[in-house]
């Protein structure tokens, strides 16, 4: 039982290593396997086929879809809002600084997006816009609002690469709050510049036509400077970890949407439906790593607490098992004697005394005669109901210092100290008397006594109680219902020679 206590406590002690596959891991240290990698690689090879095959079609204009702006910006608020959420408590988790910078620039990035569909007119209100500065308004939203991710890579590839570990895990929450607080300046600021400032900003929204956006404004340059940032993210970071492997798909979904869109060159063409739906992808691809990851972390806790359940459950069968194990070793359930190990226990405790006393030791053996057939023929009930008789017999007739127990089966042992010149004679008259009860019994019961004497200066125990047994033999060969009395110890003992 202590062995499987000590492996319970050790199993509970024991720390979990962050390792590939494990749910308990942070996704910012967690390997990438292989399987992650290939499939992040797969994924990205087919948004670029869809991206290759819609280029040439992309300046086209398609049916307008009312329904279609406020449902993608919405999806993409959202996730971006939700990955926001989930990244900051997990940067109060870990103490990554990393996750700290990225989960900014979803924030950042949110909240402009929303700002964005307030921009565009007849969305909310019939004809026009909920909050706007200007015509220019939205698409520079648009603008700033994919600078958002940029900026958070490039800060992560940074943290990354640059700020020590040990600091991680200092001024955690003072850090979080300086970074909310950096973050929502900064988004003040870009709805100021767009809203206040709209009258200084270079004009490339013309009646839903972006081709100066497209041609020499900032398109091509927002396009070019993502490219440069994925390209040093993938240099200094190789994709080792999970989150590394799902930023480096997230932002190369956001060029292809970037890409796309300026390829467009106007509000609904085909590019610019693509775009959209690209942009929800990138948007959607962290937010459905950690739910994941949440799941698999549910899981994994669900699965511990069910072995944990199952080991408590061992555990408390086994201490049943071990109690009632002892329980019995101590009393037998059925005479309510001390049992085997019990009794031999105060036997030995007895002995001791008697050594320190100075008191020879009476021990006496007690097999039944003709208990098989009883319980051949009568059944193991009336057996049981042998025993318990003999038991109350045996307990009846010792004194109130003298051990009775039962080694088991139909064996039972008396021990009775006493002064040297009495208790040879006490023993005799008790065995007798216990020989005259039992035949009493009924059912053709009877018993054999064997009879052993020891001083604990000269013989232990145990070669007592050998004796004892070996005499209670000596009487069933002698024919049974008797009492006979093993070998004495040596005459300076203290007791008389009486050699059989």
């Amino acid at each position: 039982m202590s062995k499987t206590i000590d492996k319970l406590a050790a199993y509970r002690r024991t720390p979990r290593r962050a390792a590939a596959g494990d749910p308990f891991s942070s996704l910012a240290s967690q390997p990438a396997s292989p399987g992650l990698r290939a499939l992040a690689l797969w994924f990205c090879v087919v948004l670029g086929a869809i991206t290759v095959v819609t280029l040439p079609f992309s300046s086209q204009i398609g049916p307008p879809i009312p329904a279609f702006l406020p449902i993608v910006q919405t999806l993409s608020a959202s996730n971006y809002l939700v990955t926001a959420y989930l990244i900051f408590g997990h940067y109060r988790g870990t103490g990554n600084p990393a996750l700290l910078y990225v989960g900014c620039g979803s924030l950042y990035t949110g909240l402009l997006m929303i700002i964005q569909f307030l921009a565009f007119p007849g969305q909310i209100l019939p004809d026009r816009a909920v909050f706007t500065g200007g015509p220019q308004t939205m698409i520079w939203l648009w603008c700033f609002w994919h600078l958002g991710p940029f900026l958070g890579i490039l800060i992560y590839t940074a943290s990354d690469r640059l700020l020590p570990r040990a600091a991680a895990h200092e001024g955690r929450r003072g850090a979080a709050w300086t970074a909310l607080g950096v973050t929502l300046v900064l988004f003040v600021a870009t709805v100021a510049m767009v809203t206040v400032g709209h009258d200084h900003l270079l004009p490339l929204d013309r009646d839903g036509r972006l081709n100066q956006m497209t041609s020499w404004g900032p398109g091509p340059l927002i396009v070019a400077m993502m490219a440069g940032a994925l390209v040093l993210f993938w240099h200094t970071t190789h994709f080792r970890t999970v989150l590394q492997v799902s930023l480096g798909v997230a932002f190369f979904a956001l060029l292809l949407d970037c890409a796309v869109t300026i390829a467009g060159a106007s509000r609904y063409a085909i590019g610019w439906y693509i775009g959209r739906m690209f942009g929800v992808v990138s948007s959607a691809m962290l937010l459905l790593v950690y739910l994941h990851e949440i799941n698999r972390a549910y899981m994994a806790t669900a699965a511990d607490a069910q072995r944990l359940a199952r080991s408590n459950e061992r555990l408390e069968a086994e201490v049943e098992k071990h109690t009632a194990e002892a329980i019995t070793a101590r009393h037998d359930a059925l005479t309510g004697l001390p049992g085997r190990t019990h009794f031999l226990e105060l036997a030995a405790a007895l002995h001791r005394e008697c050594a320190t006393r100075k008191r020879p030791l009476a021990v006496l053996f007690i097999d039944l005669d003709g208990f098989k057939q009883v319980n051949d023929i009568l059944g193991h009930a009336r057996g049981d109901a042998v025993l318990v008789a003999v038991a109350r017999i045996l307990a009846s007739v010792v004194r109130s210092g003298d051990l009775v127990g039962r080694l088991g089966g139909d064996e039972f042992v008396i021990c009775m100290a006493g002064a040297p010149d009495g208790v040879k004679a006490t023993a005799a008259a008790v065995a007798q008397r216990i020989v005259d009860a039992v035949a009493r019994v009924g059912d053709g019961i009877g018993c054999s006594v064997g009879v052993a004497y020891c001083s604990p200066d000269t013989l232990g125990f145990d070669v007592a109680l050998a004796r004892a047994d070996a005499a209670m033999y000596d009487a069933k060969r002698n024919g049974k219902n008797r009492v006979s009395v093993g070998l004495m110890p040596a005459p300076t003992d203290g007791f008389p020679i009486d050699r059989r």
